[in-house]
């Protein structure tokens, strides 16, 4: 095979290995925020923040994170979509951008509330020996708007 049919193949698998990297990141929120396998899909020196949930650096404070945030989600489903994947000419780093559309249950004082979250994932990767990881999750939250209510006084903008 040419060095072009190569490269662009490598493109593709590294593009597939990151969506599967998102996947383990969602499953493993969706599993009450499972700080085992979380640690699995983080380089050590990653960074997760989210407006209104703070800035975490390194993966032990993102996991602390995660383990008291469970404590306040109790049940939510991440479906991420429409996911624009750029790997670097490098080949070691990639960009990606994410949509979540999130159904979430949270409980206060006893009390659950459904409500649904919009969010925007944007995201650096790292390639560490073969294995991508993510580098930086930076979620961009456009609304939380409760179950019944809906979110067309949260999020009125024109498609």
């Amino acid at each position: 095979m040419s060095d072009d049919i190569l490269l662009r193949l490598q493109r593709l698998e590294d593009i597939e290995a990151i969506r599967s990297l998102k996947h383990a990141y969602c499953y493993a929120c969706d599993d009450n925020y499972n700080t085992e396998k979380l640690r699995q899909v983080f380089a050590p020196d990653a960074v997760w923040e989210a407006e209104g949930f703070g800035q975490y650096s390194g993966v032990e404070a993102i996991c602390d994170f995660f383990d008291q945030v469970s404590k306040d989600i109790v049940a939510a489903a991440h479906l991420v979509m429409n996911d624009v994947i750029e790997i670097a000419d490098d080949g070691l780093t990639a960009k990606g951008v994410w949509r979540n559309c999130q159904p979430v249950t949270t409980v206060e004082a006893g009390n659950y509330q459904a409500a649904w979250m919009l969010a925007r994932y944007d995201e650096i990767y790292t390639k560490v020996e073969g294995r991508w990881l993510i580098k930086k999750l930076v979620a961009s939250i456009q609304f939380t708007a409760p179950y019944k209510e809906g979110w067309a006084d949260l999020w009125p903008q024109p498609c």
